[in-house]
């Protein structure tokens, strides 16, 4: 899977790089996310020593992510369950409210950037629709 598209982004001089992360998004709730999650998984643990799973937005801070939870105990990620997301989305909701929506891109952006620095590669699945 990871074949092609990993190197099918071009720099300014139209050299191909290699991206370290790959975001995963659906259009609607039960459409498969987590299964095309899991098959993209499958190959980048292949290929990459390190990989993390990362959430920007998960629905319910009273239970652990479904998505979250599975892809973790399938390939023994080593991240922490609070690195693997951004937000709960009544935080995100709350935030908008108050028109703070720099604050979600820049935790998000954040906590990227910093998976970046300790995993060769970052799956990011899509927000969760509860």
């Amino acid at each position: 899977m990871c074949g092609n598209f990993c190197y099918n982004i071009k720099d300014k001089k139209g050299k191909r790089v290699r991206t370290k992360t790959l975001y995963i998004a659906s259009l609607e709730k039960n459409s498969g996310s987590l299964v095309v999650s899991i098959g993209f998984m499958h190959d980048l643990k292949a290929k990459y020593q390190s990989v993390a799973f990362y959430r920007p937005i998960i629905s319910n801070e009273r239970k652990k992510d479904n998505d979250i939870k599975t892809i973790s105990k399938l390939y023994n990620l080593k991240q922490s369950y609070e690195k693997s997301f951004g937000f709960y989305s009544n935080e995100v909701e709350n935030l908008i409210a108050q028109n703070k929506h720099d604050k979600i891109y820049k935790k998000i952006l954040t906590d990227i950037t910093n998976l970046q620095k300790e995993y060769d590669f970052i799956l990011i699945e899509g927000i969760s629709k509860d």
